[in-house]
């Protein structure tokens, strides 16, 4: 309900947008006060009153009649007009302000769910600092190209994703991902739009269009996200214009049976059609069901949780079980040394001084694990050169040193007895087999309780990988979970999905990579972890913008929230809908229940769907 700081501001707003009513009010009450004192001339006050109150509706009702397309007001129109035919222009007048006070009602909560989206587009700063011949040139940011130079300065939001050309700063990503803790940066590391600059001035060269790059994903994504209509919504939506047509008709029908079968006078046979008719009007479901899902993608969006339309709401609401991907969803997907081993005089810190040598200007995550191991302010090594699919290999103080798989081993015919086979990386001397490094990706902290909170769901978690079965079969007893499938093609995930969907189960897949495409296609409602590969974001239905994968049992139950809210709208309409039309057919009732059957259903169902703000 309203909480009573919001109910002034209620009545401010509802005779701001309808301030004609208070000359309704004005009329209605002279007229019910000379009615009391039995002037005949009352009626007039009264007539008055219900023209200057609803000549918006009649005029809209009356047009969209003449093109065959009946509306509520349509309904609304004909009830009061009918009403006051009978006699009762004072019903005519609270059915017409009811209806009004229900505008205004859904006009706000509209509103609000538009201000939390718009809040969103925000993220996107208007203009940048595009540098030309040295000068800074304010410029809108939509007109920035690749290769463009552009500076930021404190306090302000980077316009396209880039990649930093000279100064040092630390740059804040929560109203992006949610991140809290800024991330320091230096010249050649990548910054995405939307992200504050928080110190220092940037140079940044533009690498992705403000249109493809981070904060513009997010826009479009939300902008699209209002269009993909549940099924329930777009029923609903078809529905109404077919039903309101046929209300009529029954209305009418109804009126001149009970005149041929003599059911009563004719005001009393008028009075049960426009209670029907009246009772009928479907207003609370076709405004308080769209309304629920709008408010539920912004509401959702501001946590982080992106829903590509409301379908994906009423998919993910119906899951039971989720299959997840294992690299960069379950596990951090950031390399770690786990353990390193001499095979020869040097000592452990030797081996992973010199592979860090060798690996110095590599990008590779397995370059990236042993440099954070080793702290070098500079390679030493020298003719440094990569080995595709094997390694790299470079000089240093006179020595010949590769760093390689396996399969370098194997190919060069090193001499591989008493070494640890399968480590990932190997050191070689000389042609010597030195030292290997193992390496690990550790399990995101929360794993363990995202399964566990989708098993108090009754929502099983299953994990397919593309990694070595013992690999994954580690992660899943970690993580508690018992069914789990290992060295699998992207083809053969797909295969596996497949046979749960045949066997009636309804799946939700979570990856982040191009090979998790077809996956997330092919679930009923597929969920991507950030924005990184444009395949998987496509490919989905839900986006969870900061890779937390805590978010997933949280959105589960907040499309259960939300597809509860919308069942109840539905039935609490259609079941007090149906007892006033029922009860209206063999005994006496005043109009004003059949206005509480229309208008006070359709507030009841705005205020229910507002709660959603509160999920």
């Amino acid at each position: 309900m309203l909480k009573i700081g919001n109910r002034g501001k209620f009545f401010y707003l509802f005779f701001k947008q309808n301030p004609e009513v208070i000359l309704a009010l004005i009329l209605e009450a002279l007229g019910l006060f000379f009615k009391a004192l039995g002037y005949s001339f009352s009626i007039v006050f009264s007539l008055f009153s219900v023209c200057v109150c609803g000549y918006k509706i009649f005029l809209d009702g009356f047009f969209s009649t003449l093109k065959l397309k009946f509306s509520e007001k349509t309904l609304i129109s004909i009830a009061s007009l009918a009403s006051i035919f009978i006699g009762e222009t004072e019903e005519a007048f609270m059915l017409l302000f009811l209806f009004k006070v229900g505008e205004t009602l859904e006009s706000i909560a509209k509103s609000k769910s538009r201000q939390s989206i718009n809040k969103i587009s925000e993220i996107m700063p208007d203009t940048a600092n595009l540098l030309v011949e040295g000068e800074e040139k304010s410029v809108l940011a939509t007109s920035l190209k690749v290769g463009d130079i552009f500076c930021v300065h404190p306090f302000q939001k980077i316009p396209c994703d880039g990649v930093i050309l000279e100064g040092e700063s630390s740059v804040n990503l929560s109203n992006i991902n949610g991140e809290s803790l800024p991330q320091t940066v230096f010249p050649g590391n990548e910054v995405f739009s939307g992200s504050l600059n928080n110190s220092g001035t940037l140079k940044v060269k533009v690498t992705k269009i403000a249109k493809e790059s981070f904060a513009g994903k997010i826009l479009n994504l939300i902008e699209n996200s209002l269009k993909n209509k549940a099924n329930t919504e777009s029923f609903i939506s078809r529905f109404s214009h077919k039903y309101t047509a046929a209300v009529i008709f029954l209305s009418v029908a109804l009126f001149f049976v009970s005149l041929v079968l003599k059911l009563g006078d004719i005001p009393i046979i008028l009075r049960r059609s426009l209670i029907f008719l009246v009772a009928s009007c479907p207003c609370s479901m076709v405004i308080s069901i769209p309304l629920a899902f709008f408010h539920a993608i912004g509401k959702s969006a501001k946590s982080k949780v992106l829903f590509k339309g409301s379908k994906y709401i009423e998919s993910l609401a119906k899951i039971d079980t989720v299959f997840l991907d294992k690299t960069g969803t379950i596990t951090k997907n950031i390399l770690e040394v786990e353990k390193v081993y001499s095979f020869s005089k040097l000592k452990e810190e030797q081996v992973l001084e010199l592979c860090a040598n060798i690996e110095f200007y590599s990008s590779h995550p397995i370059a990236k694990a042993i440099k954070n191991e080793v702290t070098l302010n500079r390679s030493f090594a020298q003719n440094i050169e990569e080995i595709p699919g094997f390694g790299v290999k470079g000089t240093l103080n006179g020595y010949e040193l590769i760093c390689g798989n396996f399969l370098l081993l194997k190919k060069y015919k090193f001499n591989i007895k008493n070494i640890v086979p399968d480590l990932p990386m190997y050191l070689v001397i000389n042609g010597q087999v030195a030292g290997g490094i193992k390496f690990k990706d550790s399990i995101k902290d929360d794993a363990k309780a995202v399964v566990r909170d989708l098993s108090k769901i009754n929502i099983s978690s299953i994990i397919l990988s593309g990694d070595k079965k013992k690999l994954v079969e580690k992660v899943a007893k970690n993580c508690n979970i018992k069914t789990f499938f290992g060295d699998l093609l992207p083809q053969d995930k797909l295969e596996i999905l497949r046979k749960y969907k045949f066997k009636g189960s309804v799946i939700a897949f979570v990856g982040d990579g191009i090979n998790d495409a077809p996956s997330l296609a092919f679930a009923d409602c597929g969920i991507s972890m950030g924005l990184g590969s444009t395949a998987a974001v496509e490919s989905s239905g839900v986006i969870l913008l900061n890779d937390n994968i805590s978010l997933i049992p949280k959105a589960i139950k907040f499309s259960k929230k939300v597809m509860n809210t919308v069942k109840f709208n539905i039935y609490f309409s259609i079941a007090l809908k149906f007892l006033v039309l029922f009860f209206s057919l063999f005994f006496y009732l005043p109009m004003w229940i059949a206005v509480f059957a229309d208008v006070g259903v359709t507030l009841i169902s705005v205020l229910n769907a507002l709660k959603i703000k509160q999920y």
